[in-house]
């Protein structure tokens, strides 16, 4: 509960350094090296993040919510091969975290229409998540189908208007529309 309240209250290199003497002194608690993770990416070191991650897998702690999350750093640090290699255990999973992790790793990949299949999957398996279409108007306006992204961007935020991705990537949109 400690790294928790350090973190609140915004004290994220104290965090950060109880976060990682606590996975030193407990080697094998899975719970350490997801709480590390996170405080790394927080902290904008995704590489870190990432070794930490691999250090768990290594140790055999990894679960499914953590091999979604190392594939998901992987992607968004441009890692589209290592992300990909990662989530392959995750390929026949139907939680929509593991599935939107998969298309953002195919998106980086450049495999623009596997990943929109993957986050269809996702918005499948979770209706009242407007993540997968976020992440499906994000690789059409990538792919330059700017009208297929409008749509999914509108998808999106009627089923959650807090995306704060899907309003600034719809403004994108709109502004190459010439709306």
């Amino acid at each position: 509960h400690g790294l928790v309240d350090l973190y609140q209250r915004g004290r994220l290199e104290e965090a950060l350094r109880r976060a990682a003497a606590v996975v030193k002194a407990r080697p094998t608690m899975r719970t350490g090296y997801d709480f590390l993770a996170f405080l790394q990416a927080q902290a904008g070191d995704d590489g870190a993040a990432i070794a930490t991650l691999r250090d768990a897998d290594r140790r055999g702690l990894i679960d499914d919510p953590l091999l979604a999350r190392w594939g998901l750093l992987c992607a968004e640090s441009g890692r589209g091969a290592e992300a990909l290699r990662v989530l392959a255990p995750l390929s026949g999973s139907r939680d929509p975290d593991a599935l939107n992790a998969i298309g953002i790793a195919l998106a980086t990949a450049g495999r623009a229409k596997e990943a929109i299949a993957k986050f269809e999957e996702a918005a499948a398996a979770d209706p009242r998540s407007g993540q997968a279409w976020q992440n499906i108007g994000i690789t059409r306006l990538q792919a330059g189908d700017t009208g297929a992204a409008l749509d999914a961007f509108a998808r999106a935020l009627s089923v959650n208007d807090r995306l704060p991705r899907a309003w600034n990537a719809q403004g994108v949109a709109l502004m190459r529309s010439g709306r």
